[in-house]
């Protein structure tokens, strides 16, 4: 009996404990060394919006096409395919050598063609994709309302255009999150990520330019994802994921308990090594044989809000008692 089996987006995977895209998942060395280590699943390195374009500029420099308007096409889409072929090649071989299920990662901002992209990555075999979405809500032209019709008009595009499974990970600047995540759960995504770590910018004093801030995350960066899953993950029909801050064993324990049905390593995994897959592997066999758990099943959503018996400790009157020493009604 595999202990630790669990489904996440209709898929059987050995462990909840999953790699999140990141460069260890960029090749087939580390892939390979996760899945010794016991991992559960993969997602590939993603492929951004951003690196499509700029190589597909950089392809276009100093060519011309002269009058032959269908030439510029025909360039313009070829640079475009190159530009994924590195990534859906490693997908082929991961396919080819790993057992455990292989997810493709696409990480875009607005409509667009990511749709032909997502095809090609279910013909090659990939068993499901991640969505990987944020749009910085930095245009003050832009409602709440408008950028919500954004995410799911890329959601519901990207849902039709494949048969396998499709998951979307996301940030948590949603003024009305649980709203959203029903939204999106409505769209026929399979699975739903909590939380995008994003990229921060940092002020260098001496130059007195903007640099990039630490981008990896910290064993305190979980909590926010902790509440929201305990929030969600009972109430909506799709398959729930942690990230971000996920270092320990006993961490993972708390987001399955929450009603987590998988976690995802990256910062870890990135400072620690694939050893750290291993590691929280025998931890929270350990945990569970401390704790007489036979299975995940035994207290996945034990402690999610909808079965608990104080569910307004879920909510803000804990940080009014945190201020004032004393419970407020």
């Amino acid at each position: 009996m595999n202990r630790l089996e669990c489904s996440y987006a209709g898929l059987k995977l050995r462990s909840p404990l999953t790699a999140a895209s990141s460069p260890l998942t960029a090749d087939m060395a580390h892939l390979k060394a996760l899945e010794e280590a016991g991992i559960g699943a993969v997602v590939l390195k993603s492929v951004f919006e951003e690196q499509i374009e700029s190589e597909s500029k950089a392809a276009l420099d100093g060519l011309s096409a002269g009058e032959f308007a269908d030439a510029s096409v025909y360039f313009e889409n070829f640079a475009k395919n190159t530009a994924v072929d590195a990534s859906l090649g490693l997908l082929e071989e991961a396919k080819k050598t790993l057992s455990v299920p292989v997810f493709v990662s696409l990480n875009c901002v607005r409509d667009g063609s990511w749709y032909e992209y997502a095809k090609r990555a279910e013909n090659v075999g990939a068993d499901a994709l991640e969505l990987n979405l944020f749009i910085l809500p930095s245009d003050v032209r832009d409602s709440s309302a408008d950028l919500e019709r954004r995410y799911l008009q890329i959601i519901k595009k990207t849902v039709r255009s494949v048969s396998i499974p499709v998951c979307v990970k996301l940030g948590s600047y949603f003024t009305g999150m649980t709203h959203f995540l029903k939204e999106a759960a409505g769209c026929g995504v399979k699975g739903i990520v909590l939380f995008n770590r994003y990229y921060n910018i940092d002020f260098d004093i001496d130059s007195e330019n903007v640099v990039p801030a630490a981008p990896l995350s910290s064993p305190d960066e979980y909590l926010t994802t902790l509440r929201w899953i305990a929030l969600s993950a009972a109430e909506l029909p799709v398959d729930f994921a942690a990230a971000t801050g996920i270092y320990s064993a006993e961490t993972a324990f708390k987001m399955i308990a929450a009603g987590a049905k998988t976690v995802q390593l990256c910062s870890v995994l990135m400072k620690d090594g694939v050893a750290a897959a291993e590691r929280m592997r025998s931890e929270l066999l350990a945990l569970m044989d401390r704790k007489g758990y036979a299975s995940l099943s035994d207290f996945c959503g034990k402690m999610a809000q909808e079965r608990s018996a104080d569910p307004s400790a879920y909510e803000r009157h804990q940080y009014i008692r945190f201020l004032t020493g004393s419970e407020q009604k």
